[in-house]
């Protein structure tokens, strides 16, 4: 009895924490500008956004976008004052990293070709890539 229960209670902890994680996931841009920030509303020309947080919006954090596969900046920014970030990236260019730095700490998170080209229920384009201590 006890084996079963701990292996159940295992099993719900590593798919809550996989849940979880899949929303910290990223996405970017192409034009090397971010654009569309209006205080947490997403602009439907925008296949990469996400939340800048460390419990509380990183608001005005600078963010840099960079090419993993030659480490050439694709973008930067600033976080508005949601901690919303959003751009537009070529996923034919993924992957990248973001890396926002807040308070003098970086945090990162990669954003894959697949984060920029899946299509939300409500039919945007792009994925919420968030950046926290726990995508770092």
């Amino acid at each position: 009895m006890v084996n079963k229960l701990t292996i159940r209670s295992a099993a719900l902890l590593v798919g809550l924490s996989l849940l979880i994680l899949n929303g910290c996931s990223g996405g970017s841009g192409s034009n090397g500008a971010a654009t569309g920030n209006a205080n947490g509303a997403v602009s439907s020309t925008n296949n990469a956004y996400g939340t800048a947080a460390t419990g509380a919006a990183m608001a005005g954090a600078a963010f840099i976008v960079t090419k993993i596969t030659d480490g050439s900046q694709a973008a930067t920014g600033v976080v508005d004052s949601n901690g919303l970030y959003q751009l537009n990236l070529a996923p034919t260019a993924a992957p990248y990293i973001i890396a926002v730095t807040y308070d003098e700490v970086e945090y990162q998170s990669i954003i894959l070709a697949s984060d920029l080209t899946a299509t939300s229920i409500s039919g945007t384009v792009g994925t919420n890539i968030n950046v926290t201590p726990l995508t770092n």
